[in-house]
């Protein structure tokens, strides 16, 4: 069968060919397209201000944060449904089974060689671990830096703590030292917390669920007890951990719950869609508001500003709240099964922050060279003045990666406030990141509004015009440029 996408993009293709050679265009230079008006009036309307940051801090402020299994996500989930109706959109709630974890209580204690006393920890469980008996675990601590260290380490019957440093996100040591630790004998595995800056902040994350408890503990805690056993101290801990919900088998309980899907159906191609997103759920610390209540609610704040404006693309833009990213990626899945058969022409997700944009990043596997030449044309012509045209190949998101094989697949991308520099994943979004720090408070609503614009900007560039947008064929792109 005929692909029509494949026809419409090919045709287009050889237009601007001929028309270059007509226009006498020496080789190496290109159309560069003009701003369309509709991306004039996004890009203007955007700058006034979008409700989208008030939106946010309603419901995180209201319901908090939004751990699979809590009454927070369900409730903040109906009020999403319930809002996006009054926009006049069309809502989907599609089922989707997610894990029903409780931390419950936790404790850490240290009595140290030399000490006259007890001393309390922060201490924070990871997701999915499986809990202590009530009067919990009592122990040895060993320290290693590498799993090389932990595979020759005297580590039975006793705690181990993973005390590496920061050296980007990684999260390896995070997600399979309860399991490496438990083969070789460990009664229950620490981490330090993953992130490049602390002020005794406790960062948690999902892990791999294993025959041991699994906790964090503050990059400050972690160099101490290095420290200590560097003198060569005896250091004894005593971890209680009351979660629930998943058990030393690996196995999880889950409960119902669905994810949101937002729409603004096309006019003429309802069946090609323009996906963009990011993940509604949240660990049970904080509000969950960078991450990544506000990636879902600028794709949002993206739909219904074109739907604001009158605009009525040809293609169908979905706004996606994906459910479960945290610890299963459920909602990625779920969503994938049920729409799989449908023409996406795209899918991009928003889960680095939302601070100045930058720009996307394609998974280079999933898309050709003629598509991905489209994106960085959109990005240059009409993204440039509020500087988020900025497309090149990267990784794709943890919710849209499941469609890479098939479909061009990706992420926004944004200033890094600290460093001032792309991408965001090398700093200030894991200062905050899984810790009680995470609130509606580290985003601005000016950075908000533009995340909005870069979104609603690229989508409706590909949503009305597929991957053929305007070129010199009908007056709408600008003379022909050195590349």
């Amino acid at each position: 069968a005929t692909d029509p996408v494949n026809e419409r993009l090919n045709v287009a293709m050889l237009v601007v060919v001929g028309l270059l050679a007509a226009c006498g265009a020496p080789p190496g230079e290109r159309v560069v397209l003009r701003e369309y008006p509709e991306t004039t009036m996004i890009l203007n309307r955007a700058a006034e201000g979008t409700d989208t940051w008030e939106r946010l801090a309603e419901m995180c402020d209201t319901f908090g944060s939004r751990m699979t299994g809590s009454a927070g996500l369900e409730a903040s989930l109906d009020w999403i449904e319930e809002t996006a109706k009054r926009d006049g959109l069309q809502v989907l709630r599609e089922p989707v089974d997610v894990p029903n974890w409780k931390r419950n209580s936790e404790s850490l204690v240290m009595s140290a060689e030399g000490a006259e006393v007890e001393r309390r920890l922060p201490v924070i469980g990871l997701g999915l671990s499986v809990g202590t008996a009530p009067t919990g675990i009592t122990a040895d601590l060993v320290v290693v830096a590498s799993w090389d260290e932990l595979s020759v380490a005297d580590v039975e019957g006793r705690i181990v703590l993973m005390n590496v440093p920061w050296d980007g996100y990684n999260s390896q040591y995070r997600r399979e030292l309860g399991v490496r630790a438990a083969e070789r004998g460990a009664v229950a595995a620490l981490v330090r917390s993953v992130t490049p800056f602390s002020l005794g902040t406790l960062h948690t994350g999902s892990s791999l669920t294993a025959a041991i408890p699994s906790a964090a503990v503050t990059t400050e805690v972690a160099d101490m007890l290095a420290r200590m056993q560097a003198r060569g101290q005896r250091i004894r801990l005593s971890l209680t951990m009351g979660a629930t919900g998943c058990a030393v088998d690996g196995t999880c309980e889950t409960t119902p719950s669905s994810n949101v899907v937002v729409e603004l159906v096309g006019t003429e191609f309802p069946e090609e869609i323009v996906g963009i997103g990011g993940h509604i759920d949240s660990w049970d610390v904080g509000q969950g508001a960078l991450d990544d209540a506000a990636g879902a609610f600028v794709a949002w704040g993206a739909v219904k500003l074109i739907h604001e404006l009158g605009l009525k693309p040809k293609r169908t833009i979905r706004a996606i709240f994906w459910n479960a990213e945290e610890n299963s990626g459920a909602g990625a899945e779920a969503y994938h099964k049920a729409h799989s058969n449908k023409n996406h022409l795209i899918v991009l997700e928003s889960d680095g922050g939302v601070w100045d944009p930058y720009g996307f990043t394609v998974s280079q596997t999933s898309i050709d060279e003629a598509r991905f030449s489209v994106l960085q044309q959109i990005g240059t012509s009409q993204l440039g003045r509020i500087g988020a045209g900025n497309v090149s190949y990267g990784g794709a998101g943890a919710d849209t990666q499941v469609w890479c094989p098939t479909t061009p697949c990706g992420s926004q991308v944004v200033i890094d406030p600290f460093t001032r520099a792309p991408p965001v994943a090398g700093g200030g979004y894991f200062y905050f990141h899984h810790t009680d720090a995470d609130y509606v408070s580290k985003v601005l609503p000016e950075e908000v509004d533009k995340n909005v614009a870069s979104f609603a900007v690229m989508t409706w560039a590909l949503a009305e015009y597929g991957w053929s947008p305007p070129t010199v064929a009908d007056g709408r792109a600008s003379h022909v440029v050195q590349q």
